[in-house]
């Protein structure tokens, strides 16, 4: 009977490493994705400049290389660089942006994807982008204004009805001070005094 000869591509553990190179450049087990049994796969401690043999300090699971605030655990689940603290280069650190869409602060939660750099995909840099979680134009430095009257949405008090800056982007149809959605005489000028009406 002929052998079957191990050839160098092969993966006993299936972990994206050959088991030649496991044995002989990195010194893991070729028959366990985790050599070391911190949690952390092989060839993510390998390709994220840990060591793959050591459950320690920077190199375990609980270790936090690039100071963003994810534990090597948490960049591992959220396929960030363990060594950058900000992977996608585009401003805010991994550790605040938790892919949640929705903005709490640049330091308590930026809803933004730790991969994209821009996450809304309108074509401004999560960190430049007032709106990074919602498509917008440049021209509103990346917020949408769904009316069209100069006044992005997340600052507009009536977003889908074209007004003023000065009314905080709400229509006054009669001019007389009182804004259209608190007027209950919108078409007829009337004094505030009496809701807008004569």
């Amino acid at each position: 009977r002929r052998q079957r000869q191990m050839c160098i591509r092969d993966s006993t553990d299936i972990d994206g490493l050959t088991d030649g190179d496991e044995i002989n450049t990195h010194n893991t087990d070729p028959t366990s994705n985790d050599s070391d049994t911190d949690g952390l796969l092989d060839k993510f401690e390998i390709d994220g400049g840990l060591n793959p043999n050591d459950t320690n300090g920077v190199n375990g699971a609980t270790g936090d290389p690039d100071g963003d605030t994810l534990d090597n655990t948490d960049e591992q689940a959220a396929g960030t660089d363990p060594q950058e603290a900000d992977t996608d280069s585009d401003g805010y650190d991994d550790g605040v942006e938790d892919n949640t869409e929705e903005w709490i602060s640049v330091t308590g939660g930026t809803g933004t994807d730790p991969l994209d750099q821009d996450t809304d995909g309108d074509g401004i840099k999560d960190s430049d982008d007032a709106c990074p979680n919602v498509a917008g134009l440049a021209t509103m430095n990346g917020c949408p204004d769904a009316d069209a009257d100069g006044i992005a949405d997340k600052d507009d008090m009536c977003p889908n009805a074209k007004g003023t800056k000065a009314n905080k982007g709400c229509p006054d149809t009669d001019g007389d001070g009182v804004v259209d959605k608190n007027d209950k005489c919108p078409t007829a000028a009337g004094p505030v005094a009496n809701g807008g009406c004569a």
